[in-house]
């Protein structure tokens, strides 16, 4: 083709092929990803999330990583995962739209850089003995998503929760961890194949056997470690979970507060006959004193009819004008037996960060209402005839944190979760669907079951296997009755959090090159 014959369209086809040939890997692997967080399904979803982890794991091999690539296929793939993030913002926190445009631009951007410090953490760790043993990989992942905070944690193993012979090692490596053995079987298929594909068949059988080996271990592995937790069973109440379905705007609304109580109140006298009663966050609309041990015959009782436990979010005014984000439990004679302030408060929404030295923030989150952090235990306990439930009590986005419900279950002996939400945040996107999926993790971390109960969806049940039992759709109306049931004993995790799998990670990497240095130095 001659410089006369060089059209518009060569010019601009010609390098977009050569990008999408180039990093058709990382751009397959960005595609299963945003899929896994679209697609709910426990039989689909971990098949996806193997493709992704294959598919990244290649590009990662190929090294055909730039600047350009990606803020191509990163940025955009990070929104596509989170498209309700604007929205979101702008109901939690009423900020402008330049503000919410700027702020999931900002998250967006940390994804790219969390890829960027992974390919760095990799490039140096595949050139030492990580990279035959197929550990470079895994261990780079894990390493970056430790070191960069994530203020949603939305992880490369997130979705991988259907595979359950393989979740169960979140209970001693945690969702985060996961990556690794994830990512060494990945490599080892990689090998396989490629060797096949090169017609070096006979080569080829040691990584497969490899490969075999170390899946029906794991799978065996889980399969004994998830049959040995269920049958620990120690005792069940029964639980009634009630779903209203407020929409933010009405929830929001002072002038809907009477109406949408009595939907909560009319829904529960209906509810079937449960050791307790369960009302998602903040569902009784008005302030509660600090200082009430007893709503009978008050304006704060949230249900005065109540012949059973009712567990409701409410928020608790201080004498001095400030307020917690709580949770009551109020007994059959109106006492209120317990009771937690949420501790994990919501950045910009519950608290401004910086705002002691940056007081002008607030001038832009208008909206955002300063909460106190709660002090006190996070555990209610309630007995029934035949069992001692001690709940840990998880409120919105503490149930994305493993740090809190590890904390709950080591200090203060917890047998069972039990979380409420709002969600109406989220309108009707796919966040309602991924906070269920993420918190049902807390379950398998700790190998206690889980009860979500949330205003607009998605309440459910999940066993210590993370399988989900019962559970409401996101925005319906709803009552929820299970039995619910308690499981004793800490697992490694819980005890011990992701610092046994960081501290081997970082003293393999040491040795690692340690042991190429060494080599380098000795063959100069």
């Amino acid at each position: 083709m001659t410089a006369d014959e060089v059209s518009l369209p060569h010019i601009i086809l010609s390098p977009t092929n050569s990008f999408l040939r180039t990093h058709r890997y990382f751009i397959v692997s960005a595609l299963l990803f945003v899929c896994s967080f679209h697609i709910f399904s426990d039989n689909l979803q971990p098949i996806i999330s193997l493709g992704a982890f294959f598919s990244f794991n290649r590009a990662l091999k190929k090294e055909l990583f730039s600047l350009t690539s990606l803020l191509l296929i990163a940025l955009p793939a990070t929104f596509l995962i989170h498209p309700w993030l604007p929205e979101t913002l702008h109901n939690f926190g009423g900020y402008n739209l330049a503000i919410c445009g700027l702020m999931t631009l900002a998250y967006c951007l940390r994804t790219v850089f969390l890829i960027g410090i992974i390919i760095s953490i990799h490039r140096i760790l595949k050139k030492t003995i990580l990279g035959p043993l197929h550990l470079a990989t895994g261990i780079s992942v894990f390493l970056a998503e430790i070191i960069i905070p994530n203020i949603f944690p939305w992880s490369f193993a997130s979705t991988s929760i259907g595979w359950s012979s393989s979740a169960s090692w979140a209970s001693i490596i945690g969702v985060n961890g996961l990556v690794i053995p994830l990512f060494l079987l990945m490599s080892l298929l990689d090998q396989t194949l490629e060797l096949w594909q090169h017609k070096l068949r006979r080569a080829s059988l040691l990584p497969a056997s490899i490969l075999l080996s170390l899946t029906v271990v794991y799978h065996a592995g889980g399969h004994l470690m998830n049959k040995n937790t269920l049958s620990q069973e120690n005792g069940h109440i029964s639980i009634s979970a009630v779903q209203g379905n407020l929409d933010h705007q009405k929830k929001g609304n002072t002038q809907f507060n009477s109406i949408n109580l009595s939907l909560y109140r009319d829904l529960s006298r209906g509810s079937p006959k449960s050791d307790l009663l369960v009302w998602p966050e903040t569902t009784f609309p008005y302030p509660i004193p600090e200082t009430i041990t007893s709503v009978e015959q008050t304006e704060h009782d949230p249900l005065p009819e109540a012949t059973t436990n009712l567990l409701f979010g409410a928020i608790i005014s201080t004498d001095n004008g400030m307020f917690y984000n709580a949770a009551l439990l109020r007994s059959p004679m109106g006492n209120i037996s317990g009771r937690y302030y949420k501790r994990g408060l919501m950045p910009f929404g519950e608290f401004i960060p910086l705002a002691d030295y940056l007081p002008w923030l607030e001038q832009y989150f208008k909206k955002s209402m300063p909460l106190l952090t709660g002090q006190t235990p996070g555990i209610i306990t309630l007995q029934t005839k035949d069992s001692l439930a001690k709940m840990a009590i998880l409120i919105c986005y503490e149930d994305l944190l493993p740090e809190i419900s590890n904390k709950r279950i080591v200090e203060e002996e917890a047998n069972l979760l039990l979380a409420i939400s709002n969600d109406g945040w989220f309108s009707d996107s796919s966040a309602l669907q991924q906070h269920n999926l993420l918190a049902r993790w807390r379950a398998i971390e700790t190998r206690k079951s889980l009860v979500r109960v949330t205003n607009t969806g998605i309440s459910s049940v999940s066993d210590p296997t993370g399988r989900q039992i019962k559970w409401i759709p996101e925005n319906s109306v709803n009552i929820m009755r299970s039995n619910v049931y308690l499981y004793p004993g800490l697992t490694f995790f819980a005890t011990w959090g992701n610092l046994p799998t960081l501290l081997t990670s970082c003293l393999l990497a040491i040795v690692a090159l340690a042991h190429s240095w060494w080599s380098s130095r000795r063959d100069s």
